[in-house]
């Protein structure tokens, strides 16, 4: 008994398997995890080394080329590059894909403990993490108001953080914009010499005079007593009155060389909220966890310590990830809705019945629903990925049960018994069934194991299309014929609508018959024909923008501020709340937030702002709100200012091969050039030589002469430029560091370093004479990749793809670089992934165009009739290319998945009108009536499947709804290519099918004729 035998036999036990389906279902996706993206392990291991006060020349020589030296050694490495700034150093190493993250971390963490020996005694110990393409704040909240600085930090630091790190499923939370307690020790250089006396001097008090050890136990036959000795001060106001030096009855005390302060660490950055000074706390997820209930907890959380928190203080919720995710996500199920409603009427305009209607749709949320019970088995979530790839497949699910419906609802209509008509119409049409089925999914099995970061992410994607149409296919053969065994019977004559429908589809079908009549008769032109559309496709092709991933209006944008070198943090700020002040202004500006001084380097001229905008139907889009502020801000010219959104594609080049100023050099070369198109906006390198910097020279003869210890002398002037943590206060259970340094008004200028003193054979001299301070310009950072200094360039184009830019860089490279200089410019960043990736999608088109075929050839059981079907493959190229061309989308990674799904779909229809053929010829018809038997005769399946598959795509590929511009391109490439695929397979397969067929039997008559021949003269010969 076939299966759709059994389930029309079966009735109940087909009833109660779809029930538990749809219910499992339910359960699942109730169940799945909520997020933007799949968490996705990259190979990637970063290591940051941080020593205060050093300058990016002696991190780059003495950590980075240290570190760098052993970890060379390591197997698997893809990539090595390194960023030196001052006091900090950071490698990245990126891995082959097929390598195990976690074991590549223990490896690199086992040679940076032996490169940890080498490094400089002054640096900290390097720390090692993996990268983790999810590892970013989803919720973050600011701190505003209060009088308290002091109070307010403590709240953020003890209280608030706390609090967020307990909740289930939150990961790592950050504090940026705190300054934590610390207490203060601010020297006072003048009174430290007259008593002669150095900074070491008081950090060696601090080491002999503020310390708690442990101090042993007393022990008898009956108890034992802990000893504790109280060697630390208890309070800030004896802190000050430890002794520093005792010379007979003559004490200094620490109060009378230094003022004593219970305050805040130094100010290296700011976190701002519209303008003003706040502190953030930024919130991550540990990996797994659902974001969206995440970012719930967070709320319930900040609703309850809102309560607790200091008089005058508010908890704001910013930057909440959840709330385009939610978006996004209802979005995509509005867009499923959409195109449920549109295939339930063009099922209605064909069948012309409710009940046929029923059944074609029903099997939509069956698929649906019984797909997420596979995603939850397979540990997939809801995301942008698995969302577009249900939103894609609604189309394509109904594709099976319109073929079965329709021959069932033939069968009915020409006299058989509902039951009888849908075992023999599934029979009949099963095979095909199949045949597209399989088809799709073979094409999606290159897609979800491409390889490559985008083959990670494109996985999640395929495997939810091929689950959905699996599912679809069974319920096509179960399903579908057991609901047209009950719900179909013979109709009686239709009413106005569907009497005009049919008559429009008779002329129609009339029509089509003329025309392959015609076709047949004219088998070249056919061709022809064709292939000229071909060309055209492929000629639009070359005249479409070459992008990665097209960017989607999430409602924010970034401006990133640089003042010129040397500026102070506390004129960035100022020059950012001024900045902050005009964005505001704009109407569509719901609120900002930003930092100064922040980044990798926490370079002081530096900072940025988030803007957050009102929602996308309060608004025109985003790129003109953009624009706007552009233009608000056109007249701040004290700094340069850099316009981002969040997912736009921009380019990124790394010149690598010659010095730092040579490559610096090429780069401003480039940018003059580039910039006189007027086709680039936002040009920006990663390095700066203007940064200004103190170089200390010491005079070595007198130095040597005075027996000076250059330690010391490098310790006096940390101790009072840069600061020197020399012990820890307790209070209240918790610990606060201790901090010398020298008071403000002894640190503004270059000549108080001169004020300096330093002990040399037992007395004090200040070492005006023992060193020279000159000002010099150095570079912010020193980057490296491959251990060959490198600079990198990012730019954004103006009117032009990403493809077309990196074309013009690379034009514009040339023109500057020497003969044999041996300076190369590569893509970086998502630059060098679009062109792997782009490698990669062609790749997976080959292997999908293959896999159509042989899965053809499989189920055919021939060579040439696959061969025939796989005609209609050229004819999407005109659709797809013409239509993104006329949308003015680019041919980018998701209008790429769209033609990669084409390929899948588009030759259904040749499979439908071949097996049909076939069938035909089975009965004994000649080849030429077959084909003009079976073309009309399948023309309304043909028709349904892909007007239903068109219109699934048509509330995506118009964005009618949030987060759909990601999706678009790729719907529109679907849409667009299954319109003229449909068309013209129509025509060209079938006229294909016999010219084929021709040269088969050509082929055979020459083969016989061959043998003919041969055969006489074997017998003469014998």
């Amino acid at each position: 008994m076939k299966l759709w035998e059994f389930s029309v036999r079966r009735p109940v036990t087909v009833t109660m398997l779809t029930g538990a389906m749809v219910l499992f279902g339910l359960m699942a996706l109730s169940a799945m995890g909520l997020q933007l993206i799949p968490d996705i392990d990259l190979p990637v291991v970063t290591v940051s080394t941080s020593m205060t006060g050093a300058s990016a020349k002696v991190m780059d020589n003495d950590v980075a080329d240290v570190i760098e030296d052993k970890l060379s050694t390591l197997s698997g490495v893809e990539s090595m590059s390194s960023s030196s700034y001052q006091g900090v150093s950071i490698t990245v190493l990126e891995f082959q894909l097929g390598v195990d993250v976690d074991r590549a971390a223990a490896d690199v963490r086992d040679k940076v403990n032996l490169a940890a020996r080498s490094l400089p005694s002054e640096a900290d110990t390097p720390v090692v993490q993996k990268f983790s393409i999810g590892d970013r704040a989803i919720i973050t909240l600011a701190l505003v108001g209060g009088s308290d600085p002091k109070g307010l930090a403590t709240f953020a630091d003890k209280v608030l953080k706390p609090r967020i790190q307990a909740i289930e499923g939150v990961g790592e939370v950050g504090t940026p914009g705190l300054r934590t307690r610390e207490i203060r020790v601010w020297l006072d250089p003048v009174k430290l010499e007259a008593r002669n006396l150095m900074v070491k001097d008081v950090i060696d008090a601090f080491k002999a005079k503020h310390v708690e050890l442990p101090a042993g136990s007393v022990k008898n036959s009956r108890q034992e007593i802990q000893l504790r000795l109280i060697g630390e001060y208890q309070t800030v106001e004896d802190l000050s009155s430890m002794p520093i030096k005792v010379e007979g009855n003559a004490m200094v005390r620490l109060r009378d060389v230094a003022r004593v302060e219970d305050g805040l660490e130094d100010k290296g950055s700011a976190a701002l909220y519209n303008g003003s000074d706040t502190i953030f706390i930024t919130v991550k997820k540990q990996r797994g966890a659902n974001e969206v209930a995440v970012c719930r907890r967070v709320r319930e959380a900040v609703q309850e310590m809102r309560r607790q928190a200091p008089a005058g203080v508010n908890i704001m919720v910013i930057g909440d990830q959840s709330d385009y995710i939610m978006r996004s996500i209802r979005g995509v199920f509005s867009n499923v809705f959409q195109a449920v409603l549109l295939c339930a009427l063009v099922m209605f305009l064909f069948f012309k019945t409710l009940r046929s209607t029923f059944i074609t749709v029903i099997s939509i949320p069956v698929s649906l629903i019984g797909s997420f019970l596979v995603m939850r088995a397979l540990g997939l979530s809801i995301n942008n990925l698995t969302m577009m790839g249900i939103s894609l497949a609604v189309g394509m699910v109904v594709d099976a049960t319109t073929v079965v419906l329709e021959n069932v609802h033939r069968q009915v209509e020409g006299g058989l018994k509902p039951l009888e008509a849908s075992i023999k119409g599934t029979q009949e049409v099963a095979f095909s069934v199949v045949a597209g089925a399989a088809t799709t999914m073979a094409v999606f099995a290159p897609i979800a194991f491409m390889g490559g970061i985008v083959g990670r992410f494109f996985y999640h994607f395929g495997i939810t299309v091929v689950v959905t149409v699996g599912l679809s296919l069974l319920v096509s053969l179960t399903l579908t014929p057991f609901l047209c065994s009950l719900a179909l019977k013979h109709e009686p004559e239709p009413g106005r609508l569907g009497r005009a429908f049919d008559r429009f589809f008779a002329r129609l079908e009339a029509g089509y018959r003329r025309s392959l009549f015609w076709a047949v008769g004219h088998r070249k032109a056919v061709v022809l024909a064709a292939f000229g559309l071909f060309v055209l496709g492929l000629g639009l092709a070359a005249n479409i923008g070459k992008g990665f991933f097209p960017t989607s209006d999430r409602g924010s944008f970034s401006v990133d501020v640089e003042l010129p070198p040397g500026s102070s943090l506390e004129r960035t700020q100022e020059f950012i709340a001024k900045l902050d002040h005009r964005i505001r202004r704009n109407q569509y500006v719901k609120y900002t937030y930003g930092d100064a001084g922040s980044g990798i380097g926490g370079e002081a001229n530096k900072g940025s702002i988030s803007v957050e905008l009102v929602p996308i139907k309060e608004r025109p889009p985003i790129d003109q709100v953009i624009d706007q502020v552009r233009k608000d801000l056109s007249s701040f010219r004290e700094g340069k200012l850099t316009f981002s959104q969040e997912g736009r594609s921009g380019v990124t080049m790394m010149l690598v091969g010659a010095t730092t100023e040579r490559l610096y050099q090429i780069a401003e070369q480039m940018r003059r050039d580039l910039e006189a198109t007027g086709k680039v906006s936002d040009f920006d390198t990663d390095v700066r030589l203007n940064i200004p910097q103190l170089e200390i020279l010491i005079n070595r003869p007198m130095a040597d002469a005075l027996d000076l210890s250059v330690k010391d002398l490098a310790q006096e002037i940390q101790a009072y430029f840069g600061g020197t943590k020399v012990g820890v206060f307790k209070e209240g259970g918790f610990r606060y560091d201790i901090r010398i340094m020298a008071d403000q008004m002894a640190r503004t200028s270059a000549e108080d370093v001169k004020d300096v003193a330093v002990r040399a054979n037992g007395s004090s001299i200040r070492i005006p004479g023992v060193v020279d301070v000159r000002k010099v310009l150095a570079p912010n950072v020193i980057n490296r990749y491959s251990r060959r200094n490198s600079v990198e360039i990012s730019v954004n184009g103006r009117g032009i793809s990403t493809g077309e830019l990196m074309t013009m860089m690379e034009g514009s490279f040339r023109k500057f670089v020497r003969p044999g200089e041996g300076v190369q410019i590569m893509p970086s960043g998502r630059s060098k992934s679009q062109r792997d990736d782009f490698k990669r999608l062609f790749t997976a088109l080959a292997i999908a165009i293959a896999l159509v075929y042989v899965v053809m050839a499989i189920q055919f059981e021939s060579f040439l009739h696959p061969l025939t079907v796989m005609f209609s493959l050229p004819l999407l190229t005109p659709g797809a290319f013409g239509l993104l061309f006329l949308m003015g989308n680019e041919l980018d990674m998701m209008s790429f998945i769209g033609i990669i799904l084409l390929v899948g779909i588009v030759v259904n229809n040749g499979i439908i009108l071949v097996d049909f053929i076939n069938q035909e010829r089975e009965k004994g018809a000649p080849k030429t009536a077959a084909v003009l038997t079976a073309g009309p005769l399948r023309l309304r399946p043909i028709l349904i499947t892909a007007v239903s598959t068109m219109v699934g795509a048509i509330p995506t590929a118009l964005k009618l709804s949030e987060g759909a511009d990601f999706r678009q391109s790729m719907a529109v490439a679907v849409v667009g290519g299954l319109s003229t695929s449909t068309l013209l397979t129509l025509f060209v397969v079938p006229t294909v099918y016999l010219i084929l067929d021709d040269m088969k039997d050509r082929a055979r008559a020459l083969l016989r004729y061959l043998r003919g021949a041969k055969a006489p003269r074997l017998r003469e010969g014998s």
